[in-house]
């Protein structure tokens, strides 16, 4: 085996923990794997100046954001005098910038534009070329020049993800400097739309034309290309019609099952909505099913369901750099969402984090029995917000290591948790970790960030920490059902120090905070027990 072998291992697993919000932990590996500075290796390097940027982003001290800015910048250059490249030359050029070395920075941009139109073949896509060159330009303040070349790029064949990294970066320069940024919004992605509203819709066309030309008005006004929802007959399945008549992609958030959901709230009114519910789901980019419950009404698979669906307008449109809107249709009852319970729901949770909401006031012009009118509900059961402290390396402690253990993990453990402003309604304290329920995601996430960061200097083991939010049954003996054990399932998968949560705990988050946290993808994986891939999320603040 080479030296240039092992490194070369190392860099996969140093960038897993950096992207799995572990940035301390990636750091001393980075250290621990013994790169210098005099590596062969531009890759060594690029990972270095992408750590350093990571670390000057974290920073909420003025000088030492710049230091690891321009740390970064040292790195990057020793990636390009390796390998010259215009993507190692524009990082150079714009970690100097955020240093502040605004003329260092225009004169290595022009570098960049230089290289660009001179070196031949470039080894990247001709939309990252092309938004290079822009933010080339923008080093320079050339914005007229920059806008221009930006408008070419998108016309490249990119994605909506591609137009979101290039606005991230773009952003983050201006807001560095005098700089605006409003010329940006020209080029975000379309928004994202939570949609709800009452049954109590007629599913004669010319009964609600007026209402169909004001669901039209506010998807134009928006530029809506993303919808996520349920498909209840009247406004839900109207809202999503309209949708599919703009071309927008449509995601169904189902709370039961199809053949149940469609029992219990399509068919039961006129018959074509039946008909136009499977066309919609025929027409829809993603369906899926929150529960699977197949009886009838079931108002904690309907909150799951709603809850995921507002946060999934708003992942969507975090991942694409754009903007989430809430539309509801509700009743002319008094009070801002009229007579419906779950739509009041929906509207408060949407306004509480102060997003853009439209509620369009309509009859009902058909009798709906009321919201909740199902099955008998079982009691205890809910909706929380599941972590599993978990002990990376706790099968290394021998008796001999019992104090130091219970002294440098378990008590920090329990003081973090005494401190809490929200405290988890269950608490296990097992062998391997502690498992804990919360009533919100934003309780749990914060939670998972103070036990993540508690004083833990003489610890012998590592914590990993995961988490998931979905439907459990709680007794006095303890909590039950898959969502209460899916994370200590993933907790062998996730980074030793870092946060790893699922898909709906991230989904459900975002639907209820606006900021103070964030995340990143870490891709899917096959927990300890059950047969389907979960989709994971490091979880850092932001």
């Amino acid at each position: 085996m080479t030296h240039r072998q092992a490194p070369s291992r190392n860099l996969t697993a140093i960038l897993a923990s950096a992207r799995s919000g572990a940035l301390d932990h990636a750091w001393r590996q980075f250290e621990a794997a013994g790169f210098g500075d005099d590596d062969p290796d531009p890759a060594v390097h690029t990972l270095r100046g992408r750590l350093l940027k990571d670390r000057a982003l974290r920073s909420n001290v003025a000088a030492d954001r710049k230091q690891f800015f321009a740390d970064a910048a040292c790195a990057y250059a020793r990636a390009d005098a390796l390998s010259a490249a215009p993507y190692h030359l524009i990082n150079v050029a714009t970690m100097r910038f955020l240093a502040g070395e605004q003329q260092e920075a225009a004169a290595l941009a022009a570098q960049v534009v230089d290289r660009i139109d001179h070196d031949g073949d470039i080894a990247d896509t001709p939309y990252f070329i092309e938004a290079t060159r822009a933010e080339a330009l923008l080093l320079q303040r050339q914005i007229d020049a920059a806008t221009s070349v930006l408008r070419h790029a998108i016309t490249l064949g990119s994605s909506w993800q591609d137009h979101a990294v290039t606005l991230r970066q773009l952003n983050l320069i201006c807001e560095a400097s005098d700089l605006p940024c409003g010329w940006l919004d020209e080029f975000r992605p379309p928004a994202s739309l939570h949609f709800a509203g009452h049954l109590g819709v007629a599913a004669d066309d010319d009964a609600h034309a007026t209402l169909t030309t004001q669901i039209d008005d506010v998807l134009s006004a928006h530029n809506v290309g993303f919808g996520f929802g349920a498909l209840a007959a009247g406004s839900d399945i109207l809202i999503a019609e309209r949708l599919i008549a703009r071309g927008a992609e449509l995601h169904v958030m189902l709370p039961m099952s199809r053949n149940a959901f469609r029992a219990a709230s399509v068919e039961p009114w006129a018959e074509n909505w039946a008909e136009r519910f499977e066309a919609c789901l025929d027409a829809a980019e993603s369906v899926r099913e929150a529960s699977d419950v197949t009886g009838r009404y079931d108002s904690v698979a309907n909150t799951l369901a709603s809850e995921l669906s507002m946060g999934a307008a708003v992942l969507n449109a975090g991942l694409l750099e754009s903007v989430a809107v809430q539309l509801l249709i509700s009743d002319e009852a008094a009070g801002p969402f009229g007579t419906g319970k779950e739509t009041a729901r929906d509207g408060e949770t949407w306004r509480a984090a102060g997003r853009t909401q439209h509620v369009l006031r309509w009859p009902r012009q058909i009798a709906t029995p009321p919201a909740g009118v199902g099955g008998p509900e079982e009691p205890g059961r809910r909706v929380a917000a599941l972590l599993f402290v978990g002990f990376a390396g706790i099968e290394q402690v021998g008796d001999a290591d019992t104090g130091q253990f219970v002294e440098g993990t378990i008590a920090p453990i329990e003081a973090a948790l005494s401190c809490l402003p929200h405290p988890p309604f269950h608490i296990s304290r097992q062998s391997a970790g502690f498992a804990l329920a919360f009533d919100t995601p934003e309780d749990a996430a914060f939670a998972a960030l103070r036990l993540r960061d508690a004083d833990r200097d003489a610890a012998p083991v590592s914590l990993r920490i995961s988490g998931h939010y979905g439907i459990v049954l709680q007794s006095a003996a303890g909590l039950y059902g898959t969502a209460s054990a899916l994370p200590e399932w993933i907790d062998p998968i996730t980074q030793p120090g870092g946060i790893f949560v699922s898909g709906d705990f991230a989904t459900a988050l975002f639907g209820r905070v606006t900021s103070g946290y964030r995340t990143e993808f870490a891709g899917e994986h096959l927990p300890m027990r059950g047969n389907a891939p979960v989709a994971l999320y490091a979880l850092m603040e932001g």
